[in-house]
């Protein structure tokens, strides 16, 4: 209690002491003094000072002038002053400190240097794209309004910095070939041209499923598609033969590991899953004609199906290999696979997408390459029985198309372990192969998503039959197709095509009167159109009566089988007979196409149906998109 009395004590004496001005502390912290002093009348100074520990304790050896302030040493505080005046009867504000003064400075320029950045910004995005050719350049050769006004018409149209014609002048046109289709109502995913190949699939089947089972002409599409539709029936037989004919390609044991037979080829197993199911997992076949012999065709390799060719993300293309693994393994009653071997399937499978996408940009070119040993086997099995292009052995070149992507595919797997590759293509085989065994979705949505050309998942099963069949039996399908658009009629082709042919004269002799060409670019633009064929709606012999008489004939003389029986002997057959047709009819896209193509050797631009704008008139009857789907 004396205690705390005292300390109370002592407290009221340093605050009288406060009072009258007079403070002091000492020990090991800094003294502090406070000193009041009157000067001048009605002025007061009230100052504060601030010493190290360091100093003498005694007031009267202190220095008489205090050490300037040190900024590196904290020890050394110098002394601060602090003064207010203040004048009886008027009220100061306080002064504003030297650092807020210079904010406002401050933050001026920075509203400055804001306001001319997004001027710039606002400047960039309103002012029109440069074009590919200069202005000062463009000066010199126009001397005229309405050359200035071609000028600037044809720099948008050919769009310089996107496509230049000069690189490579097919792909360009057919580029700027587009349907003229009305606008409809869409979502962000869905294109008018998804919407009308969607109308046109929908009417097809319904007017397929109108025909009787033993049509003379259509009765072999019918008939497979109606086994395709028979889900009961193929859940009871559909594998038997499908695993009788693994056995058949060494891809019973899936998954494969090692050590494997040496009789298993896997360049072989791949040419027989594309001849007998069009399962283009490693490579793909065409024709071509000669360069030299205008009369002789010869057999061409092509990359194969990827997803990517179609736009596919890689991560996308990772993540559906993954999922059709995985259905494989399910739908064959495999216990368990080691998480290694998946990996390795889908890495694979990540590689050759890969592959393909390099040499996509070249895909046009075509080039005659060193038969290489893999090429001459995988050839000789996907060739067998054509005569009028045989391929052996002794061959010592072939004709490639992307020869970059071909040749980085071929040692991608000759690098590869041959169980990997095996397997690969036996995932590929049952997603093929998805429509006629009982397959899990997600198997099913790799083969749609590789035959649209688009992501696709879950469709209906009605539309995976339709499309199935399509690949089975193409000329039919297509001719069917053409017969109902009534464009099959030999004359109608024919005058369509005349048609084109006269606007292609009529560009070529603008371009000869041009008074915007000099002789060089004229003589140029002749050599690029000069040797280019159009092929209008579909190829030539599909107009023929005779020729898909004879087609269907030998489809009709099949033993009736299973679904995936019957369709292995369709497509085999079918495949063999778009190859004996030559280069002059060779027809590579779906009757549901709305893009056109080029390809070389030679050299023709093809336009499908659906893209042909004359035909939209015939469109208008289809069912619009937004129908129920057909039972």
């Amino acid at each position: 209690m004396r205690s705390l009395m005292r300390h109370r004590s002592t407290r009221r004496s340093d605050m009288t002491a406060l009072s009258r001005g007079e403070l002091s502390y000492s020990g090991s912290s800094p003294k502090l003094s406070l000193h009041r002093n009157r000067e001048a009348r009605g002025q007061r100074v009230v100052a504060f000072n601030v010493t190290p520990v360091d100093l003498p304790a005694s007031p009267g050896d202190w220095p008489r002038e205090l050490p300037p302030w040190n900024y590196t040493a904290g020890r050394n505080i110098s002394t601060t002053s602090v003064t207010h005046e203040h004048n009886p009867g008027t009220r100061t504000p306080p002064r504003a400190s030297t650092e807020e003064l210079c904010l406002y400075p401050l933050a001026l320029t920075l509203c400055l240097v804001l306001i001319a950045v997004l001027a710039m910004l606002f400047a960039t995005k309103s002012a029109p794209k440069a074009s590919g050719k200069d202005v000062e350049h463009r000066q010199g050769v126009c001397t005229t309004n309405s050359c200035y006004r071609d000028a600037e018409f044809l720099d948008g149209l050919l769009s310089w910095y996107v496509d230049d014609p000069c690189d490579n002048f097919h792909p360009f046109v057919c580029r700027r070939w587009s349907s003229k289709l009305p606008n409809t109502p869409l979502t962000h995913s869905v294109s008018p041209d998804d919407a009308y190949v969607t109308a046109a699939e929908r009417w097809v089947f319904l007017e397929l499923r109108k025909l009787p089972r033993n049509h003379t002409l259509i009765g072999p599409l019918r008939n497979l598609i109606d086994k395709c539709l028979d889900v009961r029936a193929m859940e009871d037989s559909g594998w038997s033969f499908f695993f009788e004919f693994m056995f058949n390609t060494s891809l019973e044991a899936f998954p494969l590991t090692p050590p494997l037979r040496r009789s298993l080829d896997v360049w072989r197993t791949a040419a027989t899953l594309l001849r007998k199911t069009g399962t283009a997992a490693l490579l793909n076949v065409g024709v071509a004609s000669h360069p030299s012999v205008g009369s002789r065709d010869v057999p061409l390799v092509t990359p194969p199906e990827t997803l990517t060719a179609g736009g596919a993300d890689i991560d996308e293309v990772v993540r559906m290999y993954t999922g059709a693994v995985l259905s494989v393994i399910k739908d064959l009653n495999k216990d368990f696979v080691p998480p290694a071997h998946m990996q390795k399937i889908v890495e694979f499978a990540k590689a050759i997408e890969m592959a393909n996408k390099v040499g996509s940009k070249t895909y046009s070119n075509v080039r005659f390459m060193k038969a290489q040993p893999e090429l001459v086997e995988f050839l000789s099995e996907a060739m067998r029985g054509l005569p009028s292009m045989t391929f052996t052995e002794g061959d010592r070149h072939v004709w490639v198309q992307a020869g970059d992507a071909v040749s980085k595919i071929v040692e991608l797997v000759r690098n590869a372990e041959r169980h990997v590759v095996l397997n690969f293509l036996c995932v590929r085989l049952i997603a093929q192969a998805s429509a006629f065994v009982p397959v899990s979705n997600g198997v099913a949505d790799l083969y749609t998503t590789l035959t649209y050309g688009k992501f696709r998942t879950s469709i209906p099963r009605w539309k995976l039959c339709l499309r199935a069949a399509e690949k089975a039996v193409f000329p039919l399908f297509y001719s069917f197709f053409l017969s109902k658009l009534r464009l099959r009629d030999r004359l109608t082709v024919a005058r369509l095509s005349a048609l084109v042919a006269d606007v292609a004269n009529n560009f070529a002799n603008g371009i000869d009167t041009s008074p915007h060409f000099d002789n060089n670019a004229k003589a140029a633009i002749g050599k690029i159109i000069s040797g280019l064929k159009l092929q209008i709606i579909s190829p030539q012999w599909l107009t023929d009566s005779y020729l898909l008489m004879k087609y269907t004939d030998n489809l009709r003389a099949m033993p009736n089988a299973a679904a995936f029986e019957t369709y292995v002997a369709l497509h085999e057959r079918t495949f063999l007979e778009m190859l004996l047709h030559g280069s002059s009819n060779r027809w590579i896209r779906s009757a549901f196409s709305t893009s056109c193509w080029y390809q070389p050797d030679p050299q023709t631009l093809y336009v499908p149906a659906l893209l042909f704008n004359v035909t939209l008139g015939a469109g208008k009857k289809l069912p619009t998109c937004y129908e129920s789907d057909p039972e």
